[in-house]
């Protein structure tokens, strides 16, 4: 073997060490973007395990709140009725008070006139 080949044998192998350092390198970043793109996959789903909680919650209470809303409707119209039968009570007892004062009244001036006419007649004879 001349100079020259053993030359370009060198001039290969510095080659393919260079080739062989940058191929390293490359793998190097690779393995580190994998490991960046693992963390980033562990965060993600713990976001989206944190999430799935959050809609699970939020159904459960959307679920609660259709059960109680109707109850709350049917207990308001229930309270409705209630007041305005309380209020057609408590008026028809005003009227009944309005008229028992007023035959209370009549019947004390009747009461009132009798006993005049006693008392004048009891003086009279």
């Amino acid at each position: 073997m001349t100079n020259t080949s053993n030359d370009d044998i060198r001039g290969i192998l510095a080659e393919l060490a260079n080739r062989q350092l940058n191929t390293q390198q490359q793998l190097d970043n690779l393995v580190e973007r994998q490991e960046i793109a693992g963390q980033q996959i562990v965060q993600l789903a713990d976001i989206t395990s944190q999430l799935t909680n959050d809609i699970a919650s939020v159904t459960a209470r959307n679920a609660l709140l259709n059960d109680i809303i109707p109850e709350l409707r049917e207990s308001q119209e229930r309270q409705e009725i209630l007041t305005t039968e309380l209020k057609q009570n408590f008026e028809q007892h005003q009227r009944n008070f309005v008229e028992n004062q007023r035959t209370t009244n009549a019947a004390l001036q009747s009461l009132e006139a009798i006993l005049l006419r006693l008392t004048n007649s009891g003086g009279n004879a």
